[in-house]
């Protein structure tokens, strides 16, 4: 998420699930963009273990929109 005003692409948060492997249930922890190797801002403890997979999928655009004419 981008901080209102933004002015460069890492000024704003990182959103992501972390799993604890030991506890079992995942967290969603809130990073600092600039700072992602730091401790984490915010996060919420989840009663059960989020799926470790991607909600979406990027794709390339088709050819056709590609294609410089």
């Amino acid at each position: 998420m981008r901080r209102p005003n933004a002015v460069r692409a890492d000024d704003g948060w990182i959103m992501a699930y972390a799993e604890d492997a030991i506890r079992n249930p995942s967290d969603l922890v809130i990073l600092d963009a600039q700072d992602v190797g730091g401790n984490s801002m915010a996060g919420v403890r989840q009663p059960v273990r989020a799926p470790l997979i991607s909600p979406g999928s990027w794709m390339p655009p088709p050819l056709s929109v590609r294609r410089k004419r």
